[in-house]
């Protein structure tokens, strides 16, 4: 009966974490997410804080894609797009 119980919640356990890493976005070489969904960053420069809308894979590499500080994350606003290598000389996560 245990055994039974622990093949289940290790096959709940297993399907959870392969659906949170279809939802990473960025991940490092051991697989650790490093830019996700919703994380906060800083534009060095400005100081001007951002949060990650989204990140893609396109033509031209990893895209992040930033809701500007004034948008609400409810309302359409204008999302800015940064290049993988601009965001890392740039922005530092919160």
């Amino acid at each position: 009966m245990n055994k039974t119980i622990l093949e289940s919640m290790r096959r709940v356990m297993l399907r959870r974490i392969v659906e949170n890493l279809d939802e990473a976005d960025v991940v490092d070489s051991r697989g650790s997410v490093v830019i996700g969904k919703d994380l906060k960053v800083r534009h060095v420069p400005s100081q001007f804080e951002y949060t990650v809308a989204d990140v893609v894979q396109g033509r031209d590499g990893i895209q992040i894609i930033l809701r500007s500080p004034e948008s609400s994350r409810f309302e359409p606003g204008t999302d800015l797009v940064v290049s993988e290598d601009e965001f890392e000389k740039e922005y530092e996560v919160k």
